[in-house]
């Protein structure tokens, strides 16, 4: 965590002075005011969870500006697969393929959960990137150059407590049919950690794909309940985790071993323990609630302005 370092950047244009700060007023001056030369926690002129600044430059940096808007993070139908081309592109076509990832790895991370799936899908050809990565890739900046002034926001007065979504599609990768794990957790009404990330090893089947995504999840929640409690919040209560695979759900709370499970590797049963210790509960939703099945496939419009809302995306201009 930088809590320290987190605001010590943020420029002021206005003229602001506060009182002496407690334990380091100068003796004989007790009447001093101090001049703020950098933005500090609680000012309106603070820094803002957004990175439509960032974003922005971005979009420049790589000749897109005036770039048509896109209304999803991937076009309807796209396919990303390895590429065909027999030689490797060039060296400088790789060194900007790489950046522009990694400049959208840093918005998905930050602020922007929606372009998740998108962003770690590309990422996955930075080695040998063919022109559809690149298509695609700018085709994210097209969904960014309309929506680059979402931002989080957080509902104190909401107090709802961490809750969390896992999801998993099944063996959709063409290239080497892994799964897909896609979580998401929430606290006040707006998201606070999420990933979209491939498997390690082949799923036999959607319920194995799903109980492997859950027993991510549960690691993630075992951190989360940790550094939750350090800070002072209750976490007396077990974690909802919320599923939509009714299998990955039983084989949570019965973990019995036959010959369709007996293959799966001992660390994904983790959620089995976390169950019994009570820090998880397991609950069922339907496929449409399911706000984590967002991070694990490309989607249409209706389902990204759903997650978004979902997640606490929202237009403070709107």
């Amino acid at each position: 965590m930088d809590v320290k370092t987190a605001f010590l950047n943020g420029d002021l244009e206005e003229e602001i002075y506060m009182e002496q700060p407690e334990g380091w007023v100068v003796r004989g001056k007790e009447d001093y005011v101090c001049l703020l030369k950098k933005a500090i926690y609680g000012l309106k002129q603070a820094s803002q969870i957004d990175q439509e600044e960032y974003i922005q430059s971005v979009i420049e940096r790589f000749d897109m500006a005036d770039c048509k808007p896109a209304r999803t993070p991937l076009p309807a139908g796209a396919v990303l697969e390895l590429s065909k081309q027999p030689e490797p592109a060039s060296d400088s076509f790789h060194q900007r393929y790489q950046s522009l990832i990694g400049s959208l790895l840093y918005a998905a991370l930050g602020t922007r959960p929606d372009i998740d799936f998108a962003v770690n899908k590309l990422s996955k050809y930075n080695s040998n990137p063919s022109e559809a990565h690149w298509h695609y890739a700018k085709y994210v900046l097209r969904y960014l150059q309309g929506t680059k002034q979402l931002r989080l926001r957080y509902d104190r007065a909401s107090n709802d407590g961490l809750l969390s979504y896992s999801d998993s599609d099944w063996a959709e990768d063409r290239d080497d049919r892994k799964s897909i794990t896609g979580f998401i957790f929430l606290m006040a009404g707006g998201a606070i950690s999420w990933a979209s990330r491939r498997q390690h090893t082949i799923s036999l089947s959607s319920t194995e794909a799903e109980y492997k995504a859950a027993s991510d999840t549960c690691r993630q929640i075992s951190w989360l309940r940790t550094f939750g409690d350090e800070l002072g919040d209750d976490m007396s209560r077990p974690t909802p985790m919320c599923l939509d695979n009714q299998g990955s759900i039983f084989l949570g709370v019965n973990p019995v071993v036959d010959r369709r499970t007996k293959h799966i590797d001992v660390r994904h049963h983790y959620i089995c323990e976390q169950i019994e210790l009570g820090k998880v509960e397991v609950f069922f939703v339907a496929t449409e609630d399911q706000l984590a099945d967002r991070l694990t496939k490309n989607v249409p419009f209706s389902i990204v302005e759903r997650f978004r809302d979902g997640v606490g995306l929202v237009d403070p201009t709107a």
